[in-house]
Parts: structure tokens; C-alpha cells; sequence
């Protein structure tokens, strides 16, 4: 207070003067005094920072100066029963004789050291839980609140006040154990709210620092100091963000008049989806409502909170849950590969190539017993025609005799293709070993009947949509010639030359209306000629008595005619793709995958990808998986969902119950 009257009574004195004054030098015995107006007022308590600003406001630092207590004529004043010398040869008539020395023989300033006196009590929280190292919202919150309960207690343990301790019995209290060290008095309400309102605050410093530095100067300003103000550039300049009693940023906006709203409704609490405590916070919400859709997490956090950019970063920090990662994941189903060659391949021998399957089973009667029939499907790979034959069982056996009666009558295929069904699995392992134990000429004869056999995987029928689509068809076409009768084999032998001949006849392209004059290409065509008649393809103005006279002649002139339409009108139409038109992401070694099999979700078997197999556009089409009994299976990309878990991210569990996370903290407390 001395040093404020005398500030003040020089500025009364230089007021009121009529003589120029150029320079005014206050002396003061108090080191605190000095040390406080050479420090930012800022940091003091109200009393002391106003008295300090005011000082300031008048005076300058620089024009404060040390004297010793004993050549400090004020200091007389101070003590007790004595007043002032009067004599006429006193300092107190005449001043100070230090000041009718010359300027350096008076009393040297020493440099003052930085007092603590009056300085305004501050909790400074760095990091108090590093938020990345938690796994959920809850946890962290337990762990922020047990860590300001530690520093309370701190604090009321140094002022000799109870502390809040577990509701252990004084006997207890005296064991040291690991049992009765881990009890902890429950949480309260309070404790958990404060925790919450420390890790907003810290979002906020860590987001928007210049926002907070600014308001909160504004709130500690002196009189008369000018208001800081957010910058025109800032995200929340359009939000005219304030801080509250507890010092949290909140948006100001034009429901703040509305006294029947939530204070938190009228006051948003601002965020940054980039935090981390935002994410975590964001992934409450998430799990808190079922996993529900982003609009559901959007609506519920817009109630209490601001966040720029919300549904961004909602997409971001739900893609981090691991529930919906385990629960929601989907293969990565690469963009439909190209047609093989042997099915834009032109002038081939029908049945060249050929897919087969298997369709039943077909129950008929013989004699008074049911027996179960099976049909074999196989269709060519470039003009789509079918053959049709019954079989008996599913072994080995009825298998290859299938395919022996199929060359006879079609001619030995080249190459067959088809799922990995046992029975084809087993036919191709006896061709197999019959090549290698039966005699040179037979091994010839088998070869030329069967080059390779190709499989793909389980569970890929999407590979042989050429077949699958051929037993559709057979389907429907012997629903159509049911007519109630007990099935025979002969019945069902005749039902399957009928549909045989019905699937063959169907146009494999498009014809307009207008072109009354020609007709659609039919795999019956490529079979015998012409469905009806040979002359059906024959333009009527072309005069064939000279230029094809002879069978041979007329008979290549019509294949040639067939394949040239086929390469025309059908080839091109197999050109778009219908799905699947972008790439997607490529399986890796190490991958860890589900292996979609069909069954519940639940029910799908894990595993890592310890080998990926190329398809001929090159790109990754199948992948071998071992899984944990240990086994190897070879399976195609659409069959295997990637968890995408990176290394050593354990995801976020809000069941967690511990009440301690890892977090690290910095907490100093003046």
C-alpha cells in the first residue's frame, strides 16, 4: 500500500507542478515489493495484481529502486513510540544524504530474487492421462478421477484434513497386502464430473490454444486492459466461443436467453474430433447406443457438444471399433476377373472344354423301392451348349463312367472344369493313376481324353457361374415337364433329352424385331447346323449351286458362317462386367481373415494368410490360410474378410471394469 500511495502522490505532484519534470526515482526498502513489479501481475493474487497493475499503470519498473532499511528515512514512522526527528539538521527536514551524493555513490540495487509471496494458487496439468494409452471413455475417466483424488488427499494430508480412504477397518489398514492395498472406496459422482471437466479442458488447450490463452486473459485481465480477441482466421471465431465458471470452452450461440433448456444444450461444449479424448468420447457414444449408425451418434453428441466437422470425424473414430470390425467386416472381393480363353476362343470343337456339375438328387422308382438318381451337368465353355446325363451315385466310379459315355457321344473333352466336390476329386486322382499304370496306348487314348482337370475352391460357386447358371436352367426345364407321374429312370432319362434339347435351342444373342429375315445363333446350331433346318441360316440371295457343290464344301461355309455371327453378336456382349468394377484392397501375407463358409458369423473360422496365388490379370484371386488346427486351405479372396487390426492395437472395450489404466501422469501442484 506505501508503494501505491506513493505512486499516486507522484502523480498528484507531477499534475500539479508548473516546473518540467524529466524523470521520478521511488525508493523502497521491500524486496517483495520490487520482485512483484518486475513480474507479470498476472500470476498474483487479485489484491496484490491490482495494486501492482495500478503501480504500473503510473510508474515503470525501471524507475524503482533498493534502499537499505537503515538509510530508509519512511522506516522511522514505523516504529513504535517514536515519531519523526524535527530538528533543523534532520533527515527528515532536509532528505535523505545519500541523495546529496552523486548518482553512483548511491545505495546499489541488487538483483532481486523471484518471490513466491502472494502468488496465486495453480494446478498445472500436463498430459494428466495420456488419453491414446486408454482403451475406452469410462476407463479413462476412472483413471482421471483417481488421479485428482490422489492429489486431493495429497493436498488434505498436508493440511492435517481426513482423507478419502477405503472402507477398510483400522486393523486392516496396518496389513500391507496386495488384497488390501487394491481396495479403493468407490468413485463418486462429483469426482467422475470433475474428471470430465479436466479432460475437456485439456482437449481444449491441446486444440485450441490461442482460443484458450486468449479468453482466459480476458477473464484475469486488469481494469482497463484491453480484451484479447479471437482471431477472424479461427475455426470458432463464428462461434463466439467463452469459457464457463470451471473453465471450459462452450459455444455462445442464440439460445442462451432460453432459461427451459439444459445449460449444456444452450452451451455446447467445444471439441476437436482430432483428439483423442474426442475419439474416445465418440466410441462411448458408439457402444453406448448398440453400435447404432452414425446418425444416431451424431444426434446424441450434438446435445452436449460442438464439434467441427462431426460426422467426419464420427466416420473416423467408429472405423476404430472393434466390435464392428469383428462383426461388420466384409471380403474384399477383387474386380471380376476376365474370361478365361476357352470361352472366347472361336472355332473350337463343341465340348472342347467343358464345365460340369451335378444336380440332384432325383428320387425314381424301381419296382417298389425309392432310389436316388443324380444328373450330371456338363455345358461347353464357348458356345454354351449342354449334355445331360443320369447318375447313380456320387462315387468315383459313376463319376468317370459319365465321362466316358459323355466322350462318346460328344467327343473327349480337353480340359474340364469344376468345384471341389469329392466325387470330381476322386475321378481326377483315378484318371491320374490309371495314366500311370496302364499300358502306352491307352495312356494316349486317356490323355487325349482328359488333359487337366482344373478345381477351384470351396465355397466359390461365383467361378463357376458358367455351370451353376446351366443347372438353374435344367431346373426349370424339368419343373416344366412335370406332370405328376411316378418318375422312372426311363421317364427321367427322356425328361433330360427333352430339356437337353430345349436348354440347346434357347438364342444365345439378341435379335431385333425389324430383322424378320435371320435368327438368333442357338448352341444347337454349333451342333448340328440349324435348330430346324440347315437353310434357316442361308441369306436367300446368295445362289449356292455353283459355290457350294458338294456337302463337305456346304457344311464348312455354314460353321464358318455360325462362327463369324457367334464372334459378331455374342462375343461382344460378354464383354462389360455387371459387378464388382473396382479394384479393392489385396490380401497380404500375414492378414488375419475370417473364412466366410456360409454359416452364422459367429461360427466362421479364423486364420493367417501364409500364401496369395494370382489370377492371369495378375491380380490376387486366391489365398492359402492356415487356421487353428493347424491346417492349410486354399481359398478365394471373396471367401476371406480381413480384420484390419494393426500391430498391437487392442481395441477399446467399454466392458473393461478396472478402475486403473496405463496413463502416465505430470501433475505439478503450487
Amino acid at each position: 500500500m506505501a508503494a501505491v500511495l506513493g505512486a499516486r502522490m507522484s502523480q498528484t505532484i507531477v499534475g500539479t507542478h508548473s516546473l518540467p519534470i524529466d524523470r521520478t526515482i521511488f525508493w523502497t526498502d521491500s524486496r517483495t515489493v520490487l520482485s512483484w513489479l518486475q513480474s507479470d501481475q498476472h500470476r498474483f493474487k487479485q489484491f496484490v495484481a491490482f495494486r501492482v497493475g495500478e503501480i504500473l499503470e503510473i510508474t515503470g519498473s525501471r524507475d524503482w529502486r533498493w534502499v537499505p532499511t537503515k538509510q530508509n528515512i519512511a522506516d522511522v514512522l514505523t516504529k513504535w513510540g517514536r515519531g519523526p526527528p524535527l530538528e533543523n539538521d534532520s533527515e527528515w527536514i532536509h532528505g535523505p544524504s545519500m541523495l546529496y551524493h552523486p548518482s553512483d555513490q548511491w545505495p546499489t540495487t541488487e538483483p532481486v530474487e523471484e518471490t513466491q509471496e502472494e502468488v496465486r494458487g495453480v494446478v498445472l496439468f500436463h498430459a494428466v492421462v495420456e488419453a491414446e494409452t486408454i482403451s475406452s471413455w469410462s476407463k479413462l475417466i476412472r483413471v482421471t478421477a483417481t488421479v485428482v483424488r490422489f492429489v486431493s488427499n495429497c493436498r488434505r494430508k498436508k493440511n492435517g484434513l481426513p482423507t478419502v480412504t477405503s472402507r477398510r477397518s483400522e486393523h486392516q489398514r496396518r496389513i500391507t497386502t496386495v488384497e488390501y492395498s487394491a481396495e479403493r472406496k468407490p468413485l463418486q459422482q462429483e469426482e467422475l464430473q470433475k474428471a470430465e471437466t479436466i479432460l475437456w479442458r485439456q482437449a481444449q488447450f491441446d486444440s485450441f490454444p490461442d482460443e484458450m490463452s486468449a479468453l482466459t486473459k480476458n477473464r484475469q485481465r486488469s481494469p482497463g486492459e484491453p480484451l484479447e480477441k479471437i482471431e477472424k482466421s479461427s475455426s470458432l471465431y463464428k462461434r463466439s466461443p467463452v469459457l464457463d465458471e470451471e473453465g471450459v470452452l462452450r459455444v455462445r450461440g442464440r439460445l442462451e436467453k432460453n432459461e427451459e433448456l439444459p445449460f449444456d444444450k444452450r452451451f455446447p461444449i467445444i471439441l476437436s474430433g482430432r483428439h483423442d479424448i474426442t475419439k474416445k468420447l465418440i466410441l462411448h457414444y458408439h457402444n453406448k447406443f448398440g453400435h447404432a449408425n452414425r446418425e444416431t451418434v451424431f444426434n446424441e453428441l450434438r446435445q452436449k457438444f460442438w464439434i467441427p466437422k462431426a460426422r467426419s470425424a464420427i466416420r473416423q473414430a467408429t472405423k476404430e471399433c472393434m466390435w464392428c470390425k469383428v462383426n461388420r467386416c466384409k471380403p474384399c472381393v477383387p474386380m471380376m476377373a476376365p474370361l478365361p480363353v476357352q470361352r472366347t476362343t472361336p472355332h473350337l470343337r463343341p465340348f472342347s472344354a467343358v464345365g460340369v456339375d451335378y444336380l440332384g438328387p432325383v428320387e425314381v422308382s424301381v419296382g417298389r423301392r425309392k432310389e436316388k438318381r443324380w444328373i450330371a451337368v456338363f455345358t461347353c465353355m464357348a458356345v454354351r451348349a449342354v449334355h445331360l446325363d443320369v447318375v447313380h451315385s456320387l462315387s468315383t466310379q459313376s463319376c468317370l463312367m459319365a465321362i466316358r459315355r459323355f466322350a462318346c457321344k460328344r467327343g473327349a473333352p480337353e480340359q474340364i472344369f469344376s468345384d471341389n466336390a469329392t466325387c470330381f476329386r476322386g475321378a481326377d486322382a483315378v484318371i491320374r493313376k490309371s495314366i500311370r499304370n496302364i499300358n502306352e496306348e491307352c495312356a494316349e487314348k486317356l490323355i487325349s481324353a482328359v488333359t487337366s482337370w482344373h478345381f477351384n475352391p470351396p465355397g466359390t460357386p461365383h467361378m463357376g457361374g458358367i455351370w451353376e447358371r446351366m443347372v438353374r436352367s435344367v431346373k426349370e426345364a424339368l419343373k416344366a415337364f412335370d406332370d405328376g407321374r411316378k418318375l422312372t429312370d426311363e421317364i427321367l432319362s427322356t425328361s433330360l433329352a427333352e430339356a437337353e434339347d430345349m436348354i440347346n435351342t434357347r438364342p444365345l444373342t439378341y435379335i431385333p424385331q425389324e430383322a424378320a429375315d435371320e435368327e438368333a445363333i442357338t448352341p444347337n446350331h454349333f451342333l448340328r447346323g440349324t435348330v430346324t433346318s440347315a437353310d434357316m441360316l442361308l441369306e436367300e440371295s446368295v445362289d449356292y449351286a455353283q459355290a457350294l457343290h458338294n456337302v463337305f464344301k456346304r457344311s464348312e461355309y455354314l460353321a464358318n458362317k455360325m462362327w463369324e455371327r457367334w464372334l459378331k453378336e455374342y462375343l461382344p456382349s460378354l464383354n462389360h462386367r455387371t459387378k464388382w468394377f473396382e479394384d479393392r484392397k489385396s490380401l497380404k501375407v500375414g492378414d488375419l481373415v475370417f473364412v466366410v463358409d456360409g454359416k452364422n458369423r459367429k461360427n466362421w473360422v479364423r486364420g493367417i494368410v501364409q500364401d496369395v496365388v494370382q489370377g492371369s490379370d495378375g491380380r490376387i484371386r486366391q489365398a492359402d490360410v492356415k487356421t487353428a488346427d493347424g491346417k492349410v486351405h486354399r481359398r478365394a479372396v471373396a471367401n476371406l474378410a480381413v480384420l484390419e487390426i494393426e500391430a498391437g492395437n487392442t481395441g477399446s472395450s467399454e466392458g473393461d471394469t478396472g478402475c486403473y489404466g496405463q496413463g502416465i501422469v505430470h501433475t505439478t501442484v503450487q
